[in-house]
């Protein structure tokens, strides 16, 4: 009956019905295809709402860019397992971002890395809105950054408390996006805090504060870990949005 009616429908020349579901994603969309989406540029907010991939919707039958929404979610937190495509979606969400800013003019946006996994973040410096970019083994460089956001976090909660205070609407600050590859590593950076006369625990709590608390005066984070575990649990409460990796069990 199948061979009788493919050989009816070759006569006929009738041309092949299209499915009920949508084609399967390629294995590889480029994020310049993303970011000219129709939904991607009408939705994206640089450095508060980033497109980082592609969603498949088979219930709605369709297909549409993955945003976060790093304001109202409160940050983002990536899982996964070494190799599962962490560091390649940190990445994402900073290029989806400073492309934004520079379609809108540039100058409003500010990226600031923090590198204690793959040293892979360093490409991030040749955006122009990436201010810097430091790694696990340059503990002034990141000790200096974590200080240099902590002022800008106290300095805009203040400035927001006395526009309340005067009665003036409080302006909406530049965007600050704040990435961290290895958030479980952070601790191993400062193993020979000793040796330089730093103690660990104060800078370990000036990170988890501006996760918590930076969304409220437009600094947004985004970091990788290998485990929800080794994240503190007043941290993970207050980050709505989360990601789990899995790694390709290919090659």
């Amino acid at each position: 009956v199948v061979d009788a009616t493919v050989a009816a429908a070759e006569q006929l020349q009738l041309s092949k019905s299209r499915p009920p579901w949508q084609e399967p994603l390629p294995t590889q969309i480029s994020l310049v295809s993303l970011i000219r989406h129709r939904q991607s540029s009408t939705n994206d907010v640089a450095g508060r709402i980033v497109t980082l991939g592609m969603i498949d919707d088979p219930q709605r039958q369709d297909q549409y860019p993955a945003q976060i929404d790093l304001a109202n979610g409160g940050s983002l937190a990536v899982f996964g397992n070494g190799g599962s495509g962490k560091t390649t979606l940190l990445t994402a969400a900073a290029c989806s971002a400073a492309v934004r800013d520079s379609e809108a003019g540039g100058g409003t946006l500010t990226i600031i890395g923090f590198d204690f996994a793959s040293r892979e973040l360093g490409l991030l410096t040749h955006l122009p809105q990436c201010e810097s970019v430091a790694t696990a083994d340059d503990l002034e460089s990141v000790t200096r950054l974590i200080a240099l956001l902590e002022a800008q976090l106290e300095h805009r909660r203040t400035q927001a408390s006395q526009a309340a205070i005067d009665g003036q609407a409080v302006q909406e600050p530049s965007p600050i996006l704040v990435v961290i590859d290895g958030y479980d590593n952070r601790a191993q950076a400062f193993e020979s805090d000793q040796a330089v006369g730093l103690s660990r625990a104060p800078w370990l709590d000036k990170v988890n504060r501006l996760i918590t608390d930076g969304r409220q005066v437009g600094i947004h984070t985004v970091f990788t870990c290998g485990r929800r575990a080794s994240v503190r649990s007043s941290v993970l409460s207050a980050v709505t949005n989360r990601i789990t990796l899995r790694q390709s069990e290919e090659g």
